[in-house]
């Protein structure tokens, strides 16, 4: 029995496998690509795309990559809508930003508890909340790529924790 051996897979060995793996980090990684860039669209003129085009595609992305990872459960199903909450606040003072990143962070969070990764899901919170506050308060880039880049850490562990 070689080194390599015990990583192998019978369909076609370690390369297959990494190969696989690296095609889940890129889904999952898009699943948050395209949160963040329907948040920036819709960012100030078109806001229903940011609050239900961006929500539930995101949404839907984490509940078929949940079918597809086999970890799928209708709590994490109930849990969804509050995507849609938290994308249709708004943030315009520092207790609202507060708040906000409070709120899109418990998304997180519950998305954690209900799939079994509580510790994955308060680092999300954490982020989310990081994120929100020192982003969108103190805006070290132009409004849209911060907003994107606020809704992609908001979320970003998400999808790993399917």
């Amino acid at each position: 029995m070689g080194c390599h051996d015990r990583f192998s897979h019978p369909s076609g060995g370690v390369l297959v496998n990494e190969l696989a793996l690296s095609l889940t980090v890129f889904i999952r990684i898009t699943a948050v690509a395209m949160l963040a860039t329907l948040y920036s669209v819709g960012g100030r003129r078109s806001k229903w795309i940011r609050r239900y085009v961006g929500a539930i595609t995101f949404s839907a992305a984490l509940v078929g990559l949940s079918l597809w990872f086999k970890s799928f459960n209708w709590w994490f199903v109930a849990v969804q809508p509050l995507a849609i909450y938290v994308l249709s606040r708004g943030y315009s003072t520092t207790m609202k930003r507060i708040g906000y990143g409070i709120v899109f962070g418990l998304f997180g969070l519950l998305c954690g508890l209900t799939l079994g990764h509580w510790f994955l899901g308060a680092i999300q919170f954490l982020l989310a909340t990081f994120a929100s506050v020192a982003f969108g308060l103190y805006n070290p880039v132009k409004a849209p790529l911060e907003e994107g880049l606020i809704a992609g850490l908001s979320v970003f562990i998400i999808p790993f924790m399917l």
